[in-house]
Protein backbone atom coordinates (compact mmCIF):
# COMPACT_ATOMS: atom_id res chain seq x y z
CA UNK A 1 0.00 0.00 0.00
CA UNK A 2 1.64 3.52 -1.40
CA UNK A 3 0.30 6.64 0.68
CA UNK A 4 1.27 9.74 2.23
CA UNK A 5 2.29 10.42 5.85
CA UNK A 6 2.77 14.04 7.27
CA UNK A 7 5.32 13.83 10.33
CA UNK A 8 3.95 14.07 13.55
CA UNK A 9 6.43 15.87 15.76
CA UNK A 10 8.12 14.05 18.19
CA UNK A 11 9.55 15.04 21.36
CA UNK A 12 12.60 15.22 20.23
CA UNK A 13 11.44 18.22 17.88
CA UNK A 14 8.99 19.34 19.65
CA UNK A 15 11.66 20.33 21.93
CA UNK A 16 14.22 20.97 19.56
CA UNK A 17 11.22 23.55 17.78
CA UNK A 18 10.95 24.93 21.52
CA UNK A 19 14.55 25.77 21.83
CA UNK A 20 14.52 26.93 18.10
CA UNK A 21 12.08 29.72 19.42
CA UNK A 22 13.33 30.75 22.72
CA UNK A 23 17.00 31.28 20.90
CA UNK A 24 15.44 32.89 17.86
CA UNK A 25 13.51 34.87 20.51
CA UNK A 26 16.55 35.57 22.41
CA UNK A 27 18.13 36.30 18.98
CA UNK A 28 15.56 39.24 18.32
CA UNK A 29 16.60 40.94 21.86
CA UNK A 30 20.49 41.30 19.99
CA UNK A 31 19.98 42.02 16.30
CA UNK A 32 23.61 42.96 16.07
CA UNK A 33 24.55 39.09 16.90
CA UNK A 34 22.78 37.86 13.66
CA UNK A 35 23.28 37.90 9.89
CA UNK A 36 20.38 37.41 7.21
CA UNK A 37 19.69 33.95 6.72
CA UNK A 38 20.00 31.96 3.49
CA UNK A 39 17.89 29.23 2.21
CA UNK A 40 18.59 26.55 -0.70
CA UNK A 41 15.94 24.86 -2.35
CA UNK A 42 16.73 21.33 -3.81
CA UNK A 43 15.40 17.68 -4.16
CA UNK A 44 16.02 14.10 -3.54
CA UNK A 45 18.01 12.53 -6.43
CA UNK A 46 16.00 9.81 -8.21
CA UNK A 47 12.38 11.13 -6.88
CA UNK A 48 10.39 12.47 -9.34
CA UNK A 49 8.80 15.27 -7.16
CA UNK A 50 11.04 15.17 -4.56
CA UNK A 51 11.81 17.91 -2.28
CA UNK A 52 14.53 19.13 0.08
CA UNK A 53 14.85 22.36 1.63
CA UNK A 54 17.64 23.41 3.67
CA UNK A 55 18.00 26.60 5.94
CA UNK A 56 20.72 28.47 7.22
CA UNK A 57 21.42 30.86 9.99
CA UNK A 58 24.55 32.87 10.83
CA UNK A 59 25.00 33.90 14.88
CA UNK A 60 27.64 35.68 16.12
CA UNK A 61 29.49 35.10 12.65
CA UNK A 62 29.02 31.68 12.71
CA UNK A 63 27.04 29.39 10.50
CA UNK A 64 24.48 26.86 11.22
CA UNK A 65 22.25 24.47 9.91
CA UNK A 66 18.53 26.11 11.36
CA UNK A 67 15.89 23.60 9.43
CA UNK A 68 15.29 21.27 6.80
CA UNK A 69 12.01 20.29 4.72
CA UNK A 70 11.23 18.11 2.36
CA UNK A 71 8.42 16.66 0.82
CA UNK A 72 7.73 12.92 -1.70
CA UNK A 73 9.99 11.35 0.36
CA UNK A 74 10.16 7.13 -0.13
CA UNK A 75 9.95 5.41 2.92
CA UNK A 76 10.08 1.94 3.80
CA UNK A 77 7.47 0.57 6.24
CA UNK A 78 6.30 -2.49 8.15
CA UNK A 79 3.18 -2.22 6.13
CA UNK A 80 4.69 -1.55 2.91
CA UNK A 81 5.97 2.12 1.41
CA UNK A 82 4.65 4.88 2.21
CA UNK A 83 5.43 8.18 1.07
CA UNK A 84 6.31 11.55 3.67
CA UNK A 85 6.65 14.69 4.29
CA UNK A 86 7.61 17.32 7.16
CA UNK A 87 9.98 19.89 8.29
CA UNK A 88 12.60 19.49 11.22
CA UNK A 89 14.35 22.28 13.24
CA UNK A 90 18.02 22.53 14.65
CA UNK A 91 18.62 24.53 17.49
CA UNK A 92 22.53 25.98 17.32
CA UNK A 93 24.58 23.98 18.49
CA UNK A 94 28.09 22.85 18.07
CA UNK A 95 26.15 19.85 15.91
CA UNK A 96 24.31 22.10 13.24
CA UNK A 97 27.49 24.10 12.96
CA UNK A 98 28.73 24.33 9.48
CA UNK A 99 32.77 23.40 9.29
CA UNK A 100 34.43 24.38 6.71
CA UNK A 101 31.53 23.76 4.23
CA UNK A 102 30.12 21.07 5.91
CA UNK A 103 27.62 20.18 8.12
CA UNK A 104 26.60 16.33 9.69
CA UNK A 105 23.65 16.67 12.15
CA UNK A 106 21.93 13.75 13.77
CA UNK A 107 18.72 14.17 16.31
CA UNK A 108 17.75 10.88 17.76
CA UNK A 109 14.28 10.70 20.55
CA UNK A 110 16.24 8.06 22.77
CA UNK A 111 13.19 5.40 21.17
CA UNK A 112 15.62 4.23 17.81
CA UNK A 113 14.07 6.93 15.62
CA UNK A 114 16.13 9.22 14.45
CA UNK A 115 16.64 12.09 11.57
CA UNK A 116 20.34 12.67 10.12
CA UNK A 117 21.48 14.96 7.38
CA UNK A 118 25.07 15.56 6.17
CA UNK A 119 26.04 17.77 3.07
CA UNK A 120 28.79 20.22 2.08
CA UNK A 121 27.86 23.82 0.64
CA UNK A 122 29.73 23.53 -2.65
CA UNK A 123 30.59 26.98 -4.76
CA UNK A 124 28.59 28.77 -6.84
CA UNK A 125 25.54 28.15 -3.75
CA UNK A 126 25.25 24.29 -4.86
CA UNK A 127 24.67 21.91 -1.17
CA UNK A 128 25.22 18.13 -1.82
CA UNK A 129 24.46 15.82 0.57
CA UNK A 130 22.16 12.96 2.10
CA UNK A 131 19.57 12.23 4.27
CA UNK A 132 18.13 9.28 6.12
CA UNK A 133 15.72 8.74 8.95
CA UNK A 134 13.80 6.05 10.97
CA UNK A 135 10.41 7.12 12.11
CA UNK A 136 7.54 4.86 14.07
CA UNK A 137 4.63 5.87 12.56
CA UNK A 138 0.98 4.75 14.59
CA UNK A 139 -0.78 1.85 12.98
CA UNK A 140 -0.63 0.07 9.80
CA UNK A 141 2.59 2.02 8.92
CA UNK A 142 4.70 0.97 11.79
CA UNK A 143 8.03 1.50 11.35
CA UNK A 144 9.44 3.44 8.43
CA UNK A 145 13.03 4.16 7.38
CA UNK A 146 14.38 6.06 4.23
CA UNK A 147 17.52 4.23 4.11
CA UNK A 148 20.78 6.68 2.86
CA UNK A 149 19.01 9.55 0.23
CA UNK A 150 20.76 11.85 -1.61
CA UNK A 151 20.36 15.37 -1.87
CA UNK A 152 21.19 18.39 -4.27
CA UNK A 153 20.24 22.11 -3.52
CA UNK A 154 20.96 25.60 -4.92
CA UNK A 155 20.91 28.66 -3.23
CA UNK A 156 18.17 30.80 -3.55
Amino acid sequence: MIGRVRRAPTDARLISTLVAVLVAGGLLLAPAATAAASTYHGHIKGVPGGRFDLRFSRIGGRLFLNAIEDANTPVDCDNGPTILEGNMQFPPTSESRVRRGAFDVRQDNGNGDFQHVAGELERRGKAVGTFKERITLGPPQGVCTTGKLEWVAKKL
